[in-house]
C-alpha cells in the first residue's frame, strides 16, 4: 500500500504560495518561448516541401507566430497569412473563382509580365484554380514532430536556465 502526501498551495505559507504565483507566471514565460522555437521549426520545414514549397514573397513563411493567453495559459502556434488556410487546406474543385487582383502580384513577379498580359495571365491561373482546385499541402502537420521536439527541447532548457538563475 501506497502512501500520497496532498499538499495545496492554501496550507502553504506565505513565501511558498508567493513562490507557486512566481512559478505559474514563470512556466507560461517559459511555455511562450518553447513556442517560439516550435515556430523556428515550422519556418525551416517549408522549405523542404515537396514538389513546389508554397514560398512567395515570404509572406506565409513570416505569417507563422506565437499568439499567447495569459488569462487562459494557452500558447497557440497560428499562421496569419491571408491565404495561409488555402495552403495547409488546398481549395475544392468547382469552388468560386479567387480575385484577379490577389493573383495579379504574383503572376507580375512570376512571369515577368506586366499590364494586360498580366491580367489576362492572372485571369487565367484564377480561372485554373476555379477549375482544378488546389492541392493541400499541410504544413503544420508534416512539421508537428519536428515541432514538438523543438518544443520540448527549448521548454527543458529555458527552465534548466532559469533554475541555474534562481539557485543563485
Amino acid at each position: 500500500m501506497t502512501i500520497t502526501n496532498h499538499i495545496s498551495i492554501k496550507t502553504l505559507g506565505r513565501y511558498e504560495a508567493k513562490l507557486a504565483k512566481t512559478m505559474k507566471g514563470q512556466a507560461f514565460r517559459a511555455h511562450v518561448f518553447a513556442a517560439k522555437a516550435g515556430v523556428r521549426e515550422l519556418k525551416r520545414v517549408v522549405h523542404t516541401i515537396k514538389p513546389f514549397p508554397p514560398i512567395d514573397k515570404r509572406a506565409y513563411i513570416d505569417g507563422f507566430t506565437v499568439k499567447a493567453q495569459a488569462a487562459l495559459g494557452q500558447v497557440e502556434i497560428v499562421n496569419t497569412a491571408p491565404h495561409a488556410v488555402f495552403v495547409e487546406n488546398g481549395r475544392r474543385k468547382g469552388a468560386r473563382r479567387p480575385p484577379v487582383e490577389a493573383i495579379t502580384p504574383w503572376v507580375r513577379r512570376k512571369f515577368g509580365l506586366r499590364g494586360k498580359r498580366a491580367r489576362s495571365m492572372a485571369f487565367a491561373v484564377s480561372t485554373s484554380i476555379s477549375r482544378k482546385g488546389i492541392k493541400k499541402k499541410p504544413v503544420s502537420k508534416m512539421a508537428a514532430p519536428g515541432i514538438k521536439r523543438a518544443y520540448l527541447k527549448a521548454l527543458r532548457d529555458y527552465n534548466l536556465e532559469w533554475l541555474k538563475k534562481a539557485g543563485r
